[in-house]
């Protein structure tokens, strides 16, 4: 295994040219070609099993990311980008170009795992080897697909079956028009991919590579959306208590390498081949005004001289009116990408144990070890904390640890759906806008696509 992985490294850094395999790893899914691709040897699979990484890491290079924040409450007006503008003020449209790039980019990765499937059998795979790969690249298609389901539907809960309607679910390697589905069967697929996937996965290891704690991770993500506290918290408590992660004690986890923390993300190794990109194309802002930056709400919260995070945000053009509030997370020539980090899972099961008031110590020490990282001065919760408090002080927490990571819109809309009354940068939660509207590829007279016209 490992001299496999040694040589798989490699294509992550772009530096392989697939055999045959060349053309389709760069084709995007509509009318792919692929009647020359020869997958007769475990090498090949490894080799398309890569790609597939590749195109994973450069989809969730910050743009997966940024739309979430963009949707949400966190952000400013952007600067000077109008597909972006697009999506802040909520009127999203067919022709969006970056909406569409990053879609079929993720459609790839859908395409390839499909692809790949069409070949297993006859191959002399070692023992274990091809449940593996299989089991890595259901991972990839679930995390793509539940992504995707977030950005382009109403969440889980919007309606009381959820028969809503989701995204559409390719089975085959095909680009042909495919319905969407209800979000209960986008839910009930995309965990079946996962629970399937769990056993057969490497026992964790390197954070760069699908292993199970990475997708006990993405299950308890997918369950607490689905308003399941108990398996939500089960699944965070079997990572946190493997041992296999620790906070550290640095408040920014992007970095040039994966820290301590990450449970999963994607590896840069220069800036050639930077998994960072688009975190740092939008938001790095030491030699420029930056096309993202911040509310004065998010700055307001995070500019607390006790707290060590506030050092990751600063004013630009103070005084002026393009006075901009921005990060420093992302000033940096490469960075690698954290997905899924211990800092997230220890939040999650905190606010789980907080709302089915159980557990409450294991919920205390966890928001402590966050706030014990972050802050100069102890500013614990008290051993008898109520579930009140523990759920707010998560709450907080969460929203400042992950800023700019895409995932407060995704907490909020769970809590609406769940009946609360919320509004997000003042607009219902479930407003038409709160969703990105489809490329046009996708439009058929079978494919439904989203309503267009905003919140407002």
């Amino acid at each position: 295994m490992k001299k496999i992985r040694n040589y798989i490294g490699l294509v992550l850094m772009g530096t392989i040219v697939l055999t045959s395999c060349n053309d389709y790893l760069n084709i995007p899914p509509q009318g792919e070609d692929l009647s020359e691709v020869s997958l007769s040897h475990p090498d090949s699979f490894e080799r398309v099993l890569m790609g597939i990484y590749d195109v994973a890491a450069n989809s969730f290079n910050g743009r997966v990311q940024f739309f979430g924040e963009l949707l949400g409450p966190n952000m400013a007006r952007p600067n000077k980008n109008d597909d972006l503008t697009e999506v802040f003020i909520r009127r999203t449209n067919f022709f969006n170009g970056t909406i569409n790039s990053w879609f079929t980019d993720m459609n790839r990765i859908v395409y390839r795992a499909n692809f790949m499937a069409d070949y297993y059998e006859g191959v002399d795979f070692e023992a274990g080897q091809l449940e593996r790969i299989k089991a890595e690249a259901d991972f990839l298609k679930a995390l793509t697909l539940f992504n995707q389901l977030q950005l382009f539907a109403q969440p889980y809960g919007y309606t009381s079956d959820n028969s809503h309607l989701g995204i559409a679910i390719r089975e085959t390697a095909t680009a042909d028009p495919v319905a969407r589905r209800t979000v209960k069967e986008c839910y009930d697929y995309i965990l079946g991919l996962l629970e399937g996937a769990l056993p057969n996965l490497p026992d964790n290891g390197e954070a760069q590579y699908a292993g199970k704690n990475a997708c006990r991770a993405l299950l308890a993500k997918m369950y607490m959306q689905m308003s399941n506290y108990t398996k939500a918290a089960e699944l965070a408590s079997e990572i946190i208590e493997s041992g296999e992660y620790s906070l550290g004690t640095n408040v920014n986890r992007f970095g040039s390498s994966l820290n301590e923390e990450v449970i999963f993300g994607f590896v840069s190794t220069g800036s050639v081949d930077n998994r960072g990109s688009s975190f740092i194309d939008n938001y790095r802002q030491d030699s420029k005004q930056p096309t993202l930056s911040f509310s004065q709400e998010v700055y307001d919260m995070v500019n607390d001289t006790n707290d060590r995070r506030a050092d990751l945000f600063t004013v630009q053009n103070a005084g002026t009116a393009n006075q901009v509030y921005v990060t420093t997370k992302h000033d940096e020539d490469f960075q690698s990408v954290p997905i899924f980090h211990l800092t997230d899972i220890m939040l999650l099961r905190a606010e789980c144990y907080a709302l089915l008031s159980s557990n409450l110590d294991k919920a205390i020490a966890d928001v402590n070890a966050v706030k014990a990282r972050a802050y100069k001065s102890d500013v614990s919760l008290s051993s008898g904390a109520s579930a009140t408090e523990v759920l707010t002080e998560a709450r907080k927490e969460r929203r400042i640890e992950m800023l700019g990571e895409g995932d407060w819109l995704f907490q909020l809309k769970r809590r609406g759906a769940e009946g609360e009354n919320l509004t997000i940068r003042d607009a219902d939660w479930n407003c038409p806008g709160m969703v990105l509207q489809f490329p046009v590829s996708e439009r058929s007279q079978i494919f439904e696509m989203n309503p267009e016209g905003g919140c407002n």
